[in-house]
């Protein structure tokens, strides 16, 4: 596969283990990762990020009785946060998902919409993958009923006309050339009532960013409106492995807030 906007075939693989590998376990698929060096356990490979990120939301959701039916993701890659989303909240009808890489996309409707039988791509060494097939049907059987629009395309404020209940961007801002502009889109594309939840990892890198006074320290300087009330904010591990027996770790900072009717 060629560059992809920001993914080449690692990145993919990458991605597809760090967001699927827990559920195709969990679903009993146990296809054997190969490795060019000593075998590698999955307790090191699966992350529980996507699961506990998708508990706090719930909780607080439950704490403030709100029950959400439409759903914009932003950066929404191979779609495990909105299958999260989707399968604890059975007031969703209606996902939007905007995602500029178009290998995310696809793969997100094959894994949550058509529930194909799926490459599942893993890294095999630093410069190799590998894959093995995956039968993704139950995953899109958990999405039954829900109505999906996908968009291939960056964000911005015209990307959507619609406002929605709940708007989703999680680990995105620092990969933008303009965080502040993403944040006043997102913020705009939510309904008065709605709720807007909003992750980063501070990895502010000039090559990304075209303004550096735009890298905040804490995203919750992006709500200093009045109509903005923050409802919970949480901290988890957000992990990606490179090699056989090596990755990066991150520290992922959560926040959710409620535009004021």
């Amino acid at each position: 596969m060629k560059q992809d906007y920001y993914v080449d075939d690692k990145g993919l693989a990458m991605f597809f283990e760090t967001h699927w590998l827990d559920k195709v376990r969990e679903l009993g698929n146990h296809s054997q990762l190969n490795s060019n060096s000593r075998h590698v356990s999955d307790d090191f490979i699966i992350i529980r990020h996507f699961n506990e990120v998708a508990d706090h939301i719930q909780k607080t959701f439950k704490q403030y009785h709100f029950k959400p039916s439409s759903l914009l993701e932003v950066g929404s890659s191979l779609g495990r946060t909105s299958y999260e989303m989707i399968v604890r909240n059975p007031s969703l009808k209606n996902v939007t998902a905007v995602e500029p890489s178009k290998a995310f996309i696809d793969a997100y409707k094959d894994i949550l919409i058509e529930g194909k039988q799926i490459n599942f791509s893993y890294i095999k060494s630093r410069k190799e993958v590998d894959s093995f097939k995956f039968n993704a049907s139950v995953l899109a059987q958990g999405c039954k009923g829900v109505e999906f629009k996908l968009i291939n395309q960056e964000f911005d404020n015209n990307t959507v006309n619609e406002e929605f209940d709940l708007v989703v961007c999680l680990n995105v801002l620092d990969q933008c050339p303009s965080p502040t502009t993403i944040v006043n889109a997102l913020k705009n594309k939510v309904k008065p009532g709605g709720v807007l939840c909003l992750s980063c990892t501070y990895q502010w890198n000039k090559k990304h960013l075209l303004d550096f006074t735009e890298a905040v320290n804490d995203i919750n300087e992006y709500f200093f409106e009045s109509q903005w009330k923050r409802l919970s904010q949480y901290e988890n591990e957000y992990r990606f492995r490179f090699a056989e027996r090596y990755a990066h770790v991150f520290f992922s900072h959560l926040v959710i807030y409620q535009k004021i009717e």
